[in-house]
């Protein structure tokens, strides 16, 4: 179909399929509009992903996995050094200043 033949159609049926055209152009273009504002959200979001939460990610990981650590050392300690189970229980804060003294040391 050339550029002449759409333009005959136009002009012999331009009062029936003129509306209708443009009707259909102005909805492309809408359409169009929307995708193109869409992608641009996407890709804004996808750059803040990677710019803040990854990092911040990484960062929790760390921080979970020294958590863990210590958690694991101390279980450690506690099993080594029996539970204080009664305030009033001989050697009970022999025990804890024991304790307190190593997890000390750990951490230096």
């Amino acid at each position: 179909m050339s550029p002449t033949d759409v333009l005959w159609v136009v002009k012999s049926l331009g009062p029936t399929v003129g509306p209708a055209l443009l009707v259909l152009c102005f909805y492309l273009w809408k359409d169009w509009r929307r995708e193109d504002r869409l992608q641009g959200r996407i890709e804004k979001l996808e750059q803040e992903q990677k710019e803040v939460m990854l990092p911040m990610i990484e960062k929790c990981a760390g921080v979970i996995a020294r958590n863990t650590e210590v958690m694991l050392c101390l279980g450690k300690m506690l099993k080594d050094y029996g539970r204080c189970a009664y305030p009033g229980q001989t050697g009970a804060q022999e025990s804890l200043d024991r304790l307190m003294i190593d997890a000390e040391k750990q951490q230096a």
